[in-house]
């Protein structure tokens, strides 16, 4: 249930990424996350990784060995942009 639900959210937080000056906030992000092409190919290497968590919980879990490669690529995703692209 949570899985599919990270799956349907999964598009959703980067509506909140201002333009670089657009925001009167202080932000955490590298200058970085606006180039296109990188942010870009995170945003789809975490919303893959969703689905795919999402697709194995889709399934009857049995055991925690069927879930822990697709969570573990979703945490991966997180982390890799988080590295990547905020200070």
């Amino acid at each position: 249930m949570h899985a599919k639900r990270l799956q349907e959210l999964a598009s959703q937080p980067w509506e909140h990424f201002p333009e670089p000056g657009d925001s009167p906030q202080r932000t955490a992000a590298r200058p970085e996350v606006w180039s296109p092409l990188g942010f870009a190919l995170r945003i789809g290497d975490f919303e893959t990784s969703a689905a795919l968590l999402a697709l194995a919980v889709g399934e009857r879990v049995e055991e925690p060995d069927q879930v822990r490669e697709p969570l573990r690529a979703v945490q991966q995703a997180c982390k890799a942009c988080h590295d990547d692209y905020r200070r």
